[in-house]
């Protein structure tokens, strides 16, 4: 093959995987929200914070409604997920350390994170706003925000 045509594939193949790459991010994030959006609890629904509910009991009703965040350290959507709630807040969730237990993760079908499964088997993926998480669970949504 001529040198001319080797770097000619080389290059189709580095623009190809930009490309590829770029649209796989895109539609992966479909479902995510805007930091902003996400502190004010908004997420495509009218769901008004009720007064005196904190995040560490916002966070608990999520548990104890069976809404399990799986995730994992290095991804920067699961960091600011759970940035919103804060961190005494955060480890009253129910969080699965893909990383750590990545079985678990397979065996929930997880490819994207974060990614929210509720009680009834039904799976967001991306960071979601209060008002979305509220919407799943009937947990009301906190006045406190981050």
């Amino acid at each position: 093959m001529k040198k001319k045509t080797k770097v000619l594939v080389s290059w189709i193949v580095v623009i190809t995987v930009i490309v590829g790459g770029f649209t796989w991010y895109s539609f992966s994030m479909k479902d995510s929200v805007p930091a902003d959006a996400i502190a004010r609890g908004i997420k495509a629904t009218g769901a008004t914070p009720d007064s005196g509910v904190t995040l560490e009991a916002f966070a608990a009703c999520l548990a104890e409604k069976g809404a399990t965040m799986y995730g994992a350290w290095w991804c920067p959507h699961c960091k600011e997920q759970k940035a919103i709630f804060g961190e005494e807040a955060a480890e009253k969730l129910s969080y699965v350390e893909c990383a750590e237990n990545p079985q678990a993760c397979i065996d929930k079908k997880v490819e994207f994170y974060p990614t929210w499964i509720f009680a009834d088997g039904s799976l967001v993926t991306g960071a979601q706003g209060f008002a979305a998480l509220s919407q799943k669970t009937s947990c009301p949504v906190p006045t406190q925000v981050r």
